[in-house]
């Protein structure tokens, strides 16, 4: 390069050094604090799922308030613990309804009873259940996508 003075050479040259430098601090490995975070947030999210269904609401709160770490620990957490709660709005309002329309069972393993709830009519209690179905369904998207996320996460860091 003809015509430059060499010390506008050296500048370009470190200014291409940096930036390449910059470019692989963003890339960079977690450092073994943020992979043990990650690596918890990833088992909380295990338990979670690994949970009977009446028993998934402290795992879900454990969840809830871990650490995330980086952001792509924090996206990860924010979609499993919607997915999660999605999947449990759901159930609650199934077991609901179930409760409504057989008095007999007005206790379960939730200790819940409808004793108290004013009857509802078959129509009402026809559209919560289709209702809750649909969000049941919903919900099943959103935990494929929390695996998903919980899968790249793990093969991105080596968890």
């Amino acid at each position: 390069m003809r015509g430059l003075p060499s010390w506008l050479l050296h500048i370009g040259a470190i200014v291409c050094w940096l930036s390449a430098a910059v470019s692989c601090a963003k890339n960079a490995e977690p450092s073994s604090d943020e992979r043990a975070q990650l690596g918890r947030l990833s088992q909380a999210i295990d338990r979670l799922r690994a949970a009977p269904n009446l028993e998934k609401h402290p795992h879900l709160q454990a969840l809830r308030q871990a650490p995330c770490g980086p952001e792509l620990g924090c996206s990860l957490k924010q979609v499993c613990v919607n997915a999660y709660e999605m999947f449990g709005q759901s159930l609650g309002e199934t077991r609901t309804v179930r409760r409504a329309l057989n008095p007999a069972d007005a206790g379960d393993a939730s200790g819940a009873s409808s004793a108290n709830a004013p009857p509802a009519s078959a129509e009402v209690l026809l559209q919560r259940l289709l209702k809750a179905e649909a969000t049941l369904r919903e919900s099943h998207t959103h935990l494929t996508q929390c695996e998903e996320a919980q899968g790249k996460l793990r093969l991105q860091y080596h968890l």
